[in-house]
């Protein structure tokens, strides 16, 4: 399981992620959409802990 609790990312001075909570449970289905830097790369850096979020929790 992935869970998100209040999650924020920033970099540089610019929020790339403010105040995101998600819990994705074992076998479920989910897809990430959105235009060109909204932060879909960001969110999956986070999930896979190459990146450490600016605050919140995520397990």
């Amino acid at each position: 399981m992935i869970e998100l609790q209040n999650v924020a990312m920033s970099y540089g001075g610019d929020d790339l992620l403010a105040d995101m909570s998600l819990k994705i449970v074992p076998g479920s289905f989910h897809f990430l959409t959105g235009p060109s830097g909204a932060g879909k790369t960001t969110f999956l850096k986070l999930c896979y802990a190459e990146l450490m979020p600016s605050s919140g929790r995520l397990t």
